[in-house]
């Protein structure tokens, strides 16, 4: 009887045993594996995550010009300047004021602004490996309708600094798909252009193969029309030496010189391009294997 009740008690304490283990092991990690890349989302519980923080910057940007601005013998871009504090238009390269005396505002040479930066902060050596995938949604809108833009007029530019960056065209929402490829490294048709290796863009009036440019001259059809570009910033847990990842953004008012364009004269070309980190937030990602 003894024996029996020994026996018992060891097979209580092996199963006591298992279960103690087998629960401390699920409180160390939770895996999931989604997609047919073997894409691996780790929500590690034994250590403390990278706090990703979003700073937003300028958002207004605007340009105005004379009738000498657009003559036809003076050809060239006229790059919008920022637009959002009072004062801000006293950097203008035109000196044209209208009949009120308005300021006539834009650069000679090209302005980027940093429209938003994406950093994670590092918390312990066990996270330098991590990378993770942001969704952003920018949106553009226009302040004002100006019907006298055509097609070609205006180009907006966005550069990635410091990261990747993975663009679609407007409204045109590939999330999932630029993932894919950026993790496959085919990123051919999404990644934004780099603002280190950009080349100038100061002559042309459209888009050619960069990722990130736009043609928005459409978007003065109307007051308050809107836009929105799907983006996706990759963020490195380990910036311990970089400022994170940032997206940079600039706008031209192209003087073609083959055509009359002094109806554009006067008008208030603004926009407002704001950026919106997707409800889920950003997600730990890995490179697909092989």
């Amino acid at each position: 009887m003894e024996k029996k009740n020994t026996m018992l008690l060891t097979v209580i304490a092996v199963a006591t045993l298992l279960v103690a283990v087998v629960g401390a092991t699920f409180a160390y990690f939770s895996l999931t594996v989604s997609g047919d890349t073997s894409t691996t989302i780790v929500n590690t519980q034994t250590q403390k995550l990278p706090t990703i923080t979003m700073k937003t910057g300028k958002e207004n940007f605007g340009v105005s010009v004379t009738a000498t601005d657009m003559a036809l013998n003076n050809p060239g871009p006229r790059w919008a300047i920022y637009t959002g504090d009072e004062g801000s238009e006293s950097n203008n390269a035109s000196s044209g004021k209208d009949a009120d005396g308005n300021l006539y505002h834009w650069s000679n040479t090209e302005v980027k602004y940093e429209l938003f930066n994406f950093k994670a902060d590092t918390t312990s050596s066990e996270n330098d490996a991590l990378t993770y995938e942001c969704p952003v949604t920018i949106t553009l809108t226009a302040k004002e309708k100006v019907d006298e833009l055509e097609k070609g007029d205006l180009i907006l530019y966005l550069y990635s600094k410091g990261g990747d960056v993975l663009v679609s065209g407007p409204d045109d929402d590939r999330t999932d798909e630029m993932i894919e490829g950026w993790e496959n490294d085919d990123t051919t048709n999404y990644l934004m252009e780099s603002s280190a290796s950009s080349a100038s863009h100061a002559n042309g009036d459209g888009c050619k193969a960069e990722k990130g440019c736009y043609d928005v001259s459409d978007l003065f059809k109307l007051t308050n029309e809107a836009k929105s570009l799907n983006t996706v910033v990759i963020v490195n847990a380990n910036n311990s030496v970089n400022d994170g990842t940032t997206v940079e953004v600039s706008m031209k008012l192209v003087n073609s010189g083959d055509r009359d364009q002094s109806k554009l004269a006067g008008k208030d070309i603004r926009v407002t391009l704001t950026s919106k980190l997707a409800e889920g937030g950003c997600k730990v990602i890995t490179k697909a294997a092989g």
